[in-house]
């Protein structure tokens, strides 16, 4: 039987590159997600393991939301690091060779607020929302355990994310129950060349809250 039952799932970084949801900030999509989580731990109530799973941007608000929500047992982050967006974006932009990037930033933070205004895709509102974030002391505070799970070959944000975020958390929390799951070769949504890198990490986040470090 596997550890979570899912209840939804849903993606939400294609909603900042519309001009109608350009209005989408990471802190908006934080506490969306809570009440959401709120509702899941009072409609099953006697379950014993209830996880918040994060993927790329919604890693970057998952911490928020396992801070948030009574009830809540485990946290995945995937594909997001833990350290600041300002100090995530230049390892962005240095990997996916964004030469210039600091005039730009410049002008996203004197219209933090313009939804109209897009750079690479992204409203400036979602920028400035993004360089704002900091999952670092909600995931601090957390006593449950916490996976986090980052592909070496990821080009959208850089393996450096997560391995800064285990530093900087365990140099905040040295009692952070944290396993730092490293995909060899895999991309941002953890593919490998072998196309087996997903199927590697699945058993190993079903069996993790049970106990079992390696894929069952």
């Amino acid at each position: 039987m596997p550890a979570f039952r899912t209840y939804a799932s849903y993606t939400v970084g294609s909603f900042s590159r519309s001009p109608t949801a350009a209005r989408v900030v990471v802190p908006g999509l934080a506490g969306d997600a809570a009440v959401f989580a709120r509702w899941v731990v009072a409609r099953d109530a006697a379950a014993s393991r209830r996880a918040v799973i994060g993927v790329s941007e919604g890693g970057a608000s998952a911490p928020s939301v396992a801070a948030q929500v009574p009830g809540l047992t485990h946290l995945v982050v995937g594909g997001a690091g833990a350290i600041p967006g300002r100090d995530s974006l230049p390892l962005i932009t240095e990997a996916r060779g964004w030469d210039g990037y600091e005039v730009d930033i410049a002008r996203i933070l004197d219209a933090p607020d313009d939804a109209a205004q897009l750079w690479r895709g992204h409203a400036f509102r979602y920028w400035a929302s993004w360089l704002r974030s900091d999952a670092g002391p909600a995931l601090a505070s957390l006593t449950m355990p916490i996976l986090m799970a980052h592909g070496t070959a990821d080009g959208s944000m850089p393996v450096a994310a997560a391995t800064r975020g285990r530093d900087l958390l365990l140099a905040r929390n040295p009692r952070a129950d944290l396993t730092l799951d490293l995909i060899e070769g895999a991309d941002h949504a953890l593919r490998t060349p072998d196309a087996a890198g997903r199927g590697r990490f699945l058993p190993r986040l079903d069996g993790w809250p049970r106990g079992r470090s390696d894929p069952a």
